[in-house]
Protein backbone atom coordinates (compact mmCIF):
# COMPACT_ATOMS: atom_id res chain seq x y z
CA UNK A 1 0.00 0.00 0.00
CA UNK A 2 1.12 3.60 -0.62
CA UNK A 3 2.27 4.95 2.74
CA UNK A 4 2.96 8.67 2.24
CA UNK A 5 4.27 11.11 -0.36
CA UNK A 6 7.86 11.81 -1.32
CA UNK A 7 7.47 15.51 -0.52
CA UNK A 8 6.88 14.65 3.15
CA UNK A 9 9.78 12.20 3.17
CA UNK A 10 12.01 14.91 1.71
CA UNK A 11 10.99 17.24 4.54
CA UNK A 12 11.73 14.60 7.19
CA UNK A 13 15.16 13.81 5.75
CA UNK A 14 15.97 17.50 5.30
CA UNK A 15 15.38 18.02 9.01
CA UNK A 16 17.55 15.03 9.87
CA UNK A 17 20.53 15.73 7.60
CA UNK A 18 20.39 19.56 7.61
CA UNK A 19 21.90 20.12 4.19
CA UNK A 20 24.56 17.39 4.38
CA UNK A 21 23.93 16.02 0.90
CA UNK A 22 26.70 13.43 1.10
CA UNK A 23 25.20 11.90 4.25
CA UNK A 24 21.71 12.10 2.72
CA UNK A 25 22.81 10.30 -0.44
CA UNK A 26 24.54 7.59 1.60
CA UNK A 27 21.39 7.15 3.68
CA UNK A 28 19.22 6.84 0.56
CA UNK A 29 21.49 4.20 -0.94
CA UNK A 30 21.46 2.26 2.36
CA UNK A 31 17.67 1.91 2.15
CA UNK A 32 17.65 1.22 -1.60
CA UNK A 33 16.16 4.60 -2.51
CA UNK A 34 17.35 6.57 -5.53
CA UNK A 35 18.22 10.08 -4.19
CA UNK A 36 16.78 11.53 -7.40
CA UNK A 37 13.31 10.74 -6.06
CA UNK A 38 13.87 13.43 -3.42
CA UNK A 39 15.01 15.99 -5.98
CA UNK A 40 11.73 15.55 -7.83
CA UNK A 41 9.41 14.50 -4.98
CA UNK A 42 6.18 13.61 -6.76
CA UNK A 43 3.87 10.72 -6.00
CA UNK A 44 3.64 8.32 -3.08
CA UNK A 45 5.92 5.58 -1.80
CA UNK A 46 4.99 2.18 -0.41
CA UNK A 47 4.89 0.78 3.11
CA UNK A 48 7.91 -1.40 2.32
CA UNK A 49 10.09 1.73 1.95
CA UNK A 50 8.76 3.12 5.24
CA UNK A 51 9.65 -0.21 6.84
CA UNK A 52 13.23 0.27 5.63
CA UNK A 53 13.84 3.91 6.43
CA UNK A 54 12.44 4.04 9.98
CA UNK A 55 14.94 1.48 11.41
CA UNK A 56 17.70 3.30 9.52
CA UNK A 57 16.56 6.64 11.00
CA UNK A 58 16.60 5.05 14.45
CA UNK A 59 20.31 4.44 13.98
CA UNK A 60 20.89 8.02 12.80
CA UNK A 61 18.86 9.45 15.70
CA UNK A 62 20.47 7.13 18.23
CA UNK A 63 17.03 6.28 19.59
CA UNK A 64 14.46 3.51 19.04
CA UNK A 65 11.91 6.34 18.72
CA UNK A 66 13.11 8.39 15.74
CA UNK A 67 9.56 9.61 15.14
CA UNK A 68 9.54 11.54 18.42
CA UNK A 69 13.13 12.76 18.01
CA UNK A 70 12.44 14.12 14.51
CA UNK A 71 8.97 15.36 15.43
CA UNK A 72 10.46 17.71 18.01
CA UNK A 73 12.59 19.28 15.29
CA UNK A 74 9.90 19.42 12.61
CA UNK A 75 6.94 21.02 14.37
CA UNK A 76 5.74 23.78 12.06
CA UNK A 77 8.42 23.02 9.47
CA UNK A 78 6.65 19.96 8.07
CA UNK A 79 3.21 19.82 6.50
CA UNK A 80 3.73 22.57 3.92
CA UNK A 81 0.71 24.74 3.24
CA UNK A 82 -1.21 23.22 6.15
CA UNK A 83 1.35 24.60 8.57
CA UNK A 84 0.98 28.06 7.05
CA UNK A 85 -2.73 27.72 7.66
CA UNK A 86 -2.19 26.62 11.26
CA UNK A 87 -0.05 29.69 11.97
CA UNK A 88 -2.87 32.07 11.03
CA UNK A 89 -5.85 30.05 12.35
CA UNK A 90 -8.10 31.72 14.92
CA UNK A 91 -7.55 29.14 17.69
CA UNK A 92 -5.86 25.82 18.46
CA UNK A 93 -8.99 23.74 17.89
CA UNK A 94 -9.38 25.14 14.39
CA UNK A 95 -5.68 24.44 13.71
CA UNK A 96 -6.06 20.81 14.80
CA UNK A 97 -9.16 20.36 12.66
CA UNK A 98 -7.28 21.64 9.62
CA UNK A 99 -4.45 19.15 10.18
CA UNK A 100 -7.05 16.39 9.89
CA UNK A 101 -9.09 18.02 7.16
CA UNK A 102 -6.11 18.46 4.85
CA UNK A 103 -3.84 15.61 5.94
CA UNK A 104 -3.90 14.15 2.43
CA UNK A 105 -1.68 17.08 1.37
CA UNK A 106 1.21 15.60 3.36
CA UNK A 107 0.22 11.93 3.77
CA UNK A 108 -1.62 9.27 1.82
CA UNK A 109 -5.21 9.25 3.02
CA UNK A 110 -5.73 5.64 1.99
CA UNK A 111 -3.10 4.28 4.37
CA UNK A 112 -5.22 5.34 7.36
CA UNK A 113 -8.48 3.87 8.56
CA UNK A 114 -8.85 6.97 10.74
CA UNK A 115 -7.11 10.34 10.69
CA UNK A 116 -9.51 12.68 12.40
CA UNK A 117 -10.65 14.72 15.34
CA UNK A 118 -13.86 14.53 17.32
CA UNK A 119 -15.43 16.24 20.32
CA UNK A 120 -16.17 13.99 23.28
CA UNK A 121 -17.79 15.63 26.33
CA UNK A 122 -15.14 18.03 27.66
CA UNK A 123 -12.40 16.54 25.48
CA UNK A 124 -11.19 17.02 21.91
CA UNK A 125 -9.78 13.71 20.63
CA UNK A 126 -7.16 13.57 17.85
CA UNK A 127 -7.02 10.03 16.46
CA UNK A 128 -4.88 8.12 13.97
CA UNK A 129 -5.37 4.47 13.02
CA UNK A 130 -3.38 2.96 10.16
CA UNK A 131 -5.02 0.52 7.77
CA UNK A 132 -5.27 -2.88 9.43
CA UNK A 133 -3.03 -4.71 6.96
CA UNK A 134 -0.30 -2.07 7.20
CA UNK A 135 -0.35 -2.13 10.99
CA UNK A 136 -0.07 -5.92 11.03
CA UNK A 137 2.74 -6.07 8.46
CA UNK A 138 4.68 -2.92 9.40
CA UNK A 139 3.94 -2.15 13.06
CA UNK A 140 7.22 -0.32 13.73
CA UNK A 141 6.86 2.00 10.72
CA UNK A 142 3.25 2.77 11.65
CA UNK A 143 4.19 3.50 15.27
CA UNK A 144 6.99 5.87 14.26
CA UNK A 145 4.72 7.64 11.78
CA UNK A 146 2.21 8.31 14.56
CA UNK A 147 4.87 9.32 17.06
CA UNK A 148 6.25 11.87 14.59
CA UNK A 149 2.81 13.36 13.87
CA UNK A 150 1.77 13.47 17.54
CA UNK A 151 5.06 15.02 18.64
CA UNK A 152 5.12 17.61 15.84
CA UNK A 153 1.51 18.52 16.69
CA UNK A 154 2.24 18.99 20.40
CA UNK A 155 5.28 21.17 19.70
CA UNK A 156 3.41 23.14 17.02
CA UNK A 157 0.43 23.88 19.27
CA UNK A 158 2.78 25.09 22.00
CA UNK A 159 4.54 27.40 19.55
CA UNK A 160 1.25 28.84 18.31
CA UNK A 161 0.32 30.08 21.80
CA UNK A 162 3.89 30.40 23.15
CA UNK A 163 3.20 28.25 26.16
CA UNK A 164 3.26 24.49 26.78
CA UNK A 165 0.27 22.52 25.51
CA UNK A 166 -0.02 18.93 26.71
CA UNK A 167 -2.73 16.27 26.27
CA UNK A 168 -4.64 14.95 29.27
CA UNK A 169 -3.94 11.36 28.28
CA UNK A 170 -2.68 9.30 25.35
CA UNK A 171 -3.57 5.92 23.89
CA UNK A 172 -1.16 3.96 21.68
CA UNK A 173 -1.90 0.93 19.52
CA UNK A 174 1.63 -0.42 19.89
CA UNK A 175 3.10 -2.37 22.81
CA UNK A 176 4.71 -0.62 25.79
CA UNK A 177 8.36 0.36 25.18
CA UNK A 178 11.29 -0.74 27.31
CA UNK A 179 11.31 2.74 28.85
CA UNK A 180 8.85 5.64 28.66
CA UNK A 181 11.38 8.37 29.51
CA UNK A 182 11.13 10.10 26.12
CA UNK A 183 7.34 9.81 26.09
CA UNK A 184 7.15 11.34 29.57
CA UNK A 185 9.48 14.20 28.65
CA UNK A 186 7.48 15.15 25.54
CA UNK A 187 3.86 14.44 26.42
CA UNK A 188 3.74 14.63 30.23
CA UNK A 189 0.50 12.67 30.27
CA UNK A 190 -0.66 9.21 31.42
CA UNK A 191 -0.50 6.62 28.63
CA UNK A 192 -2.20 3.37 27.68
CA UNK A 193 -0.65 0.88 25.25
CA UNK A 194 -2.20 -1.82 23.02
CA UNK A 195 -5.29 0.37 22.58
CA UNK A 196 -7.70 0.19 19.64
CA UNK A 197 -6.35 3.46 18.23
CA UNK A 198 -3.68 6.13 18.66
CA UNK A 199 -5.34 9.07 20.43
CA UNK A 200 -4.43 12.38 22.03
CA UNK A 201 -7.06 13.65 24.48
CA UNK A 202 -7.03 17.43 24.99
CA UNK A 203 -9.27 19.45 27.27
CA UNK A 204 -11.60 21.44 25.04
CA UNK A 205 -10.86 24.54 27.08
CA UNK A 206 -7.14 24.14 26.34
CA UNK A 207 -7.73 24.11 22.57
CA UNK A 208 -9.95 27.20 22.74
CA UNK A 209 -6.83 29.34 23.22
CA UNK A 210 -6.36 31.90 20.42
CA UNK A 211 -3.41 31.55 18.04
CA UNK A 212 -1.18 34.58 18.63
CA UNK A 213 -0.37 35.00 14.93
CA UNK A 214 -4.00 34.78 13.72
CA UNK A 215 -4.63 36.76 10.55
CA UNK A 216 -8.04 36.65 8.91
CA UNK A 217 -6.82 37.71 5.46
CA UNK A 218 -4.02 35.14 5.34
CA UNK A 219 -6.26 32.50 6.90
CA UNK A 220 -8.78 32.87 4.06
CA UNK A 221 -6.00 32.96 1.48
CA UNK A 222 -4.22 29.80 2.64
CA UNK A 223 -7.46 27.87 3.07
CA UNK A 224 -8.58 28.79 -0.45
CA UNK A 225 -5.15 27.89 -1.83
CA UNK A 226 -5.32 24.42 -0.29
CA UNK A 227 -8.88 23.91 -1.54
CA UNK A 228 -7.76 24.90 -5.04
CA UNK A 229 -4.83 22.49 -4.92
CA UNK A 230 -7.08 19.66 -3.79
CA UNK A 231 -9.63 20.58 -6.42
CA UNK A 232 -7.03 19.97 -9.12
CA UNK A 233 -6.86 16.28 -8.19
CA UNK A 234 -8.00 14.04 -11.03
CA UNK A 235 -9.77 11.67 -8.65
CA UNK A 236 -13.40 12.44 -7.92
CA UNK A 237 -14.80 12.38 -4.41
CA UNK A 238 -16.94 9.41 -5.37
CA UNK A 239 -13.85 7.51 -6.52
CA UNK A 240 -12.18 8.24 -3.19
CA UNK A 241 -15.20 6.89 -1.30
CA UNK A 242 -15.34 3.83 -3.53
CA UNK A 243 -11.66 3.02 -2.94
CA UNK A 244 -12.14 3.36 0.81
CA UNK A 245 -15.15 1.05 0.69
CA UNK A 246 -13.29 -1.56 -1.37
CA UNK A 247 -10.31 -1.51 0.97
CA UNK A 248 -12.47 -1.84 4.08
CA UNK A 249 -14.54 -4.67 2.59
CA UNK A 250 -11.42 -6.47 1.39
CA UNK A 251 -10.13 -6.26 4.98
CA UNK A 252 -13.46 -7.70 6.16
CA UNK A 253 -14.71 -4.40 7.58
CA UNK A 254 -18.13 -3.19 6.49
CA UNK A 255 -18.54 0.55 7.04
CA UNK A 256 -21.36 3.08 7.04
CA UNK A 257 -21.63 6.59 5.66
CA UNK A 258 -21.02 7.83 9.20
CA UNK A 259 -17.75 5.87 9.43
CA UNK A 260 -16.43 7.26 6.15
CA UNK A 261 -17.52 10.83 6.88
CA UNK A 262 -15.46 10.70 10.08
CA UNK A 263 -12.50 9.27 8.14
CA UNK A 264 -12.76 12.12 5.62
CA UNK A 265 -13.29 14.75 8.36
CA UNK A 266 -16.70 15.78 7.07
CA UNK A 267 -20.15 15.95 8.59
CA UNK A 268 -22.49 13.25 7.29
CA UNK A 269 -24.52 15.91 5.51
CA UNK A 270 -21.46 17.42 3.79
CA UNK A 271 -20.35 13.90 2.85
CA UNK A 272 -23.73 13.19 1.24
CA UNK A 273 -23.86 16.55 -0.53
CA UNK A 274 -20.47 16.05 -2.17
CA UNK A 275 -21.60 12.70 -3.54
CA UNK A 276 -24.90 14.18 -4.71
CA UNK A 277 -22.98 16.94 -6.52
CA UNK A 278 -21.29 14.20 -8.56
CA UNK A 279 -24.60 12.52 -9.31
CA UNK A 280 -24.19 9.55 -6.99
CA UNK A 281 -25.00 8.39 -3.46
CA UNK A 282 -23.29 6.42 -0.73
CA UNK A 283 -25.81 3.59 -1.13
CA UNK A 284 -25.00 3.27 -4.83
CA UNK A 285 -21.25 3.23 -4.21
CA UNK A 286 -21.63 0.77 -1.33
CA UNK A 287 -23.72 -1.54 -3.51
CA UNK A 288 -21.10 -1.49 -6.29
CA UNK A 289 -18.28 -2.16 -3.82
CA UNK A 290 -20.22 -5.02 -2.19
CA UNK A 291 -20.80 -6.57 -5.60
CA UNK A 292 -17.13 -6.33 -6.63
CA UNK A 293 -15.78 -7.84 -3.40
CA UNK A 294 -18.50 -10.51 -3.20
CA UNK A 295 -17.71 -11.66 -6.75
CA UNK A 296 -14.03 -11.85 -5.85
CA UNK A 297 -14.69 -13.90 -2.69
CA UNK A 298 -16.99 -16.30 -4.53
CA UNK A 299 -14.41 -16.83 -7.29
CA UNK A 300 -11.68 -17.67 -4.78
CA UNK A 301 -13.95 -19.94 -2.73
CA UNK A 302 -12.27 -18.70 0.45
CA UNK A 303 -15.59 -18.12 2.27
CA UNK A 304 -19.01 -19.71 2.25
CA UNK A 305 -22.13 -17.74 1.36
CA UNK A 306 -23.16 -17.02 4.96
CA UNK A 307 -19.70 -15.66 5.74
CA UNK A 308 -19.69 -13.45 2.64
CA UNK A 309 -23.14 -12.11 3.52
CA UNK A 310 -21.90 -11.17 6.99
CA UNK A 311 -18.70 -9.56 5.66
CA UNK A 312 -20.71 -7.49 3.17
CA UNK A 313 -22.88 -6.14 5.99
CA UNK A 314 -26.09 -8.10 5.34
CA UNK A 315 -28.10 -9.18 8.37
CA UNK A 316 -29.24 -12.40 6.73
CA UNK A 317 -27.81 -14.64 3.96
CA UNK A 318 -31.20 -14.43 2.25
CA UNK A 319 -30.80 -10.65 1.85
CA UNK A 320 -27.40 -11.20 0.26
CA UNK A 321 -28.80 -13.86 -2.09
CA UNK A 322 -31.53 -11.47 -3.30
CA UNK A 323 -29.00 -8.68 -3.86
CA UNK A 324 -26.66 -11.02 -5.72
CA UNK A 325 -29.48 -12.25 -7.96
CA UNK A 326 -30.28 -8.62 -8.73
CA UNK A 327 -26.63 -7.90 -9.62
CA UNK A 328 -25.89 -10.93 -11.78
CA UNK A 329 -29.11 -12.74 -12.55
CA UNK A 330 -27.66 -15.80 -10.77
CA UNK A 331 -27.67 -17.15 -7.27
CA UNK A 332 -24.34 -17.00 -5.37
CA UNK A 333 -24.17 -20.82 -5.47
CA UNK A 334 -24.66 -20.98 -9.23
CA UNK A 335 -22.10 -18.24 -9.80
CA UNK A 336 -19.54 -20.05 -7.63
CA UNK A 337 -20.10 -23.32 -9.45
CA UNK A 338 -19.81 -21.63 -12.85
CA UNK A 339 -16.61 -19.89 -11.77
CA UNK A 340 -15.08 -23.20 -10.68
CA UNK A 341 -15.92 -24.87 -13.99
CA UNK A 342 -14.48 -21.90 -15.91
CA UNK A 343 -11.26 -21.87 -13.90
CA UNK A 344 -10.80 -25.64 -14.43
CA UNK A 345 -11.38 -25.44 -18.17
Amino acid sequence: MQFSNFESLKTVLSVVFRGDMTALDEFCHSIDLNPERLHHPTGHYGSDLADRYWPALAQVAGSPHPGMVIGQQMALVGGGMVNHLMRVSPDLRTAVHHVCQYHNTFANRDCYDTFGVREEKDMTVFEIVHAGLDFRLYPYACQQDVELIFTALIVSLSELVRRPVYPQRIEWMGPPPATTDLYDAIYRAPMTFRASGNRLYFRRQELSRPVLTYNQVLYTHFQQTIENLLGESSQSFGDTVRQLMLRRLTNHQFVTAEDLSVHLNLSVRSFQRRLEAEGTTFLRIAEEARKEVALQLLRTGSHNISEIAYLMGYDEPSSFRRAFKRWTGQSPKSFHQTSRVTSMA
